[in-house]
């Protein structure tokens, strides 16, 4: 089933787009594909940038880790693609998340939620609660102080009539430990009627 929303007439959106994940790691370019799954990568500026598999190169940053981390790995890893080819200093709200939905043990490969090319560029993510509630409230403290600006430098800005929010499946309980943590959120910051469904993120 598909669901769709039209909006027509003089409307400005806004949009507000949090990951709530964090990196791990180091950067790391894809080196060999086949369809949705990565077979070969190399870590941009590491000690050896000789080509490995996907889960050789997760094991190094595994290394890495605390113990906390670790198990994060284990249930909560995800793919950060950057999305800008040309970009050196690369930050938060850079990568583009996407989905590690298997592993092909025989060959150390992972297959990704999406058909990456060679020579793009990711890191490893974690989905994480205290990340998440952290780039939240900055998100939506943004949001106010950018309105807030508006208002005292009498710039020309309508506040919000509603919000629209399609939170992803893993957020919701299952992250927060508590329901409605963001459509709270947004309608404390923005004081309008928020309306929304769960899918399945970007």
């Amino acid at each position: 089933d598909a669901v769709g929303l039209s909006m027509w007439g003089d409307i400005e959106v806004e949009p507000i787009v949090a990951q709530g994940c964090r990196p791990v790691g180091g950067l790391f370019e894809v080196v060999e594909v086949k369809g949705n799954q990565v077979m070969k990568v190399a870590e941009v500026g590491g000690k050896s940038e000789e080509p490995c598999t996907p889960m050789a190169a997760l094991k190094e940053v595994l290394e890495g880790l605390d113990e906390r981390d670790v198990g994060l790995a284990q249930t909560a890893l995800l793919l950060g693609i950057a999305s800008n080819a040309f970009k050196e200093d690369l930050g938060p709200g850079d990568f583009l998340i996407r989905q590690v939905v298997g592993i092909v043990v025989k060959d150390g490969a992972f297959v990704i939620g999406d058909v990456l090319k060679r020579g793009q560029r990711f890191r490893f993510h974690l989905r994480d609660r205290d990340a998440a509630v952290a780039e939240t409230e900055q998100l939506f403290s943004t949001y106010k102080r950018s309105r807030l600006e508006a208002m005292m430098t009498g710039k020309p800005s309508n506040g919000a009539a509603g919000v629209v929010m399609f939170a992803c499946s893993g957020r919701g309980r299952a992250l927060y430990g508590e329901p409605n943590y963001d459509s709270r959120m947004a309608y404390l910051s923005t004081g309008v009627p928020v309306v929304g469904m769960f899918c399945n993120g970007e």
